[in-house]
């Protein structure tokens, strides 16, 4: 759709929104999943968490402090990522597989 064949449709984009329809996807792929740790002291050490996805998105969405909060924590300590890295205890991690296509482990990103 375009401007000029629609012009009453409006999109708008909500990135808060749109961040948790796509953590919602990998989520239920089972092939990611949220992992618990201490994000300052040990970014690697935790806990995968075994929820279901619906609830490891509740879990997240508790803390979540949204994109615009995010962007002033990113500007006040140039930066970027500021949150995720320093602030909220949840990461995602991924299944590994070799080149067969055989599990081997989660990895913690």
């Amino acid at each position: 759709m375009d401007d000029e064949n629609y012009p009453d449709v409006k999109f708008e984009y909500n990135p808060d929104t749109a961040f948790f329809m796509a953590l919602e996807r990998l989520l239920k792929s089972g092939d990611a999943c949220l992992f618990y740790g201490d994000c300052i002291e040990h970014p690697k050490r935790g806990e995968r968490l075994t929820e279901s996805p619906d609830e490891q998105l509740a879990l997240l969405k508790e803390i979540w402090i949204g994109k615009e909060k995010m962007d002033k924590l990113d500007e006040e300590h140039g930066y970027l990522g500021w949150y995720f890295l320093s602030i909220c205890p949840y990461s995602l991690t991924q299944k590994m597989y070799d080149e067969d296509g055989i599990f081997l482990r989660w990895y913690v990103n």
